[in-house]
């Protein structure tokens, strides 16, 4: 927790607000009672209410506060709801178009997430999106792009390995979906050029943005902080993140796109938070997969 004070306030009241506030605290855990979040006050409402001051005038801010019962199960709703949105929508443009289902629904589920975030006054800062002040934090991407680089080396050398070793054939042969949908980069420039734009824009931003900046972030403060529920903040947008590729690529494609999004969630969190370093590593990966495409490599 970390109070921001303002300098003007009386700290003879502002020790009896703290007194007054642990003293309740402890009261209600003698009763075994559980805060809700018509319950929990703020140092901010208390010493508005015993100043009789407008909160314009009070600067005092309780930060980190624990989610209540009722907050975590909002959130969860909230996760499932955006979710089940970008699923639902991607089955039905799917019955239009293969090939630009995956864009269309997560540009058009990001666009909906961006305007319920901004009238709950967030923004994607809060979600990975820091800014990067300065030049020595712009430089700073390139090694941290290293690190998240490995992390998705052993995530896809770990398949290879299994695949190779125990002769797995589902996830040695590449899915005919993915030729059906990209063959049409080989000798094709403006067909090169367009899935460029469509990778840095989907799947770089879009895909980071949703899959670890959103979901990551969000199961995190839904779930009771442990270790437990770190991982699984990790694992469970892996899994829909290697769902959402299932349909063209296969059961090869959802366990190796399912380990690749533990690698960049998991950097996600390495990093604190800093998507940049995630979205440069995704975008230049799915450049050059498509470049090799174009050039007629296997």
């Amino acid at each position: 927790m970390v109070l921001v004070p303002d300098y003007h306030h009386r700290w003879s009241h502002w020790h009896d607000i703290v007194d007054a506030h642990i003293k309740a605290t402890r009261f209600a855990s003698n009763q075994h009672r559980e805060l809700s979040a018509h319950t929990t006050v703020t140092l901010h409402t208390l010493y508005t209410a015993g100043d009789n001051r407008s909160p314009a005038m009070t600067t005092y801010y309780l930060r980190g506060i624990t989610m209540t019962s009722s907050s975590r199960t909002f959130a969860v709703l909230e996760i499932l709801f955006f979710v089940v949105f970008a699923l639902a929508s991607k089955s039905l443009v799917l019955h239009w178009t293969m090939k630009y289902a995956g864009p269309i629904t997560l540009i058009s589920t990001l666009l909906l997430l961006t305007l319920y975030l901004r009238s709950q006054g967030k923004s994607w800062s809060q979600y990975g999106l820091k800014p990067l002040l300065g030049l020595k934090a712009k430089l700073l991407v390139i090694p941290q792009a290293i690190l998240v680089f490995i992390a998705f080396a052993i995530a896809v050398g770990s398949v290879m390995t299994l695949a190779e070793t125990f002769q797995i054939t589902a996830l040695l042969e590449v899915s005919d979906g993915v030729e059906a949908r990209f063959g049409e980069v080989r000798d094709n420039l403006p067909k090169l050029l367009m899935w460029l734009a469509i990778v840095w824009v989907s799947a770089a931003f879009g895909e980071e943005m949703f899959f670890r900046g959103y979901l990551v972030t969000r199961l995190q403060e839904a779930l009771p902080s442990s270790t437990l529920a770190t991982i699984a903040a990790v694992i469970i947008p892996a899994i829909i993140f290697g769902f959402g590729h299932y349909h063209y690529q296969g059961i090869r494609g959802f366990v190796m796109t399912g380990l690749i999004g533990v690698a960049f969630g998991a950097s996600y969190l390495l990093l604190k938070k800093n998507l940049w370093p995630v979205i440069l590593v995704h975008g230049v990966i799915d450049s050059l997969a498509f470049v090799g495409l174009y050039m007629g490599a296997e």
